[in-house]
C-alpha cells in the first residue's frame, strides 16, 4: 500500500511538473514577443523622427540631400508597421491598438509629405 501511494505521489508530481514546464515555455514565448514588439515600436518612433527630420531640413534649406533621412524613414516606417502586424496577429486588443497607431502615423506622414 505504501509503495502504491509513493508511486501515485511521484506520478502526480511528474504530471504537475510537466504542465508547469509547458506553462513556463508559453510565458517565455509571450515575453519574447512583447520585447520584440517594444523594440519594433522604438524603431518605429525613430523612423518617424527621421521622416520629420528630413522634412524639416528640406523645408528649411530646400536642398534635396535633406530628403535622404525622409525617404529612409518612410521605408523604415513601412517595415516597422509590417513587423508589428506580424507580432500582434494573435491579440485582437493589440490589433486594435495597431490600427489606431497606423492611422496616427499615416496622418503624420501625410503632413510631412504636404510640407515637402
Amino acid at each position: 500500500m505504501g509503495l502504491a501511494i509513493g508511486i501515485g505521489f511521484f506520478l502526480i508530481s511528474a504530471i504537475t511538473s510537466y504542465y508547469n514546464v509547458l506553462d513556463m515555455r508559453e510565458n517565455e514565448t509571450r515575453i519574447r514577443n512583447t520585447h520584440q514588439a517594444l523594440a519594433t515600436l522604438d524603431g518605429l518612433m525613430i523612423a518617424t523622427l527621421d521622416v520629420e527630420t528630413g522634412q524639416r531640413g528640406y523645408v528649411l534649406a530646400g536642398e534635396d540631400q535633406h530628403l535622404e533621412p525622409y525617404n529612409a524613414g518612410i521605408s523604415a516606417v513601412r517595415e516597422k508597421l509590417s513587423a508589428l502586424n506580424m507580432l500582434t496577429r494573435d491579440s485582437a486588443a493589440q490589433r486594435a491598438n495597431l490600427d489606431r497607431l497606423r492611422t496616427l502615423v499615416s496622418s503624420k506622414l501625410r503632413l510631412s509629405e504636404l510640407a515637402i
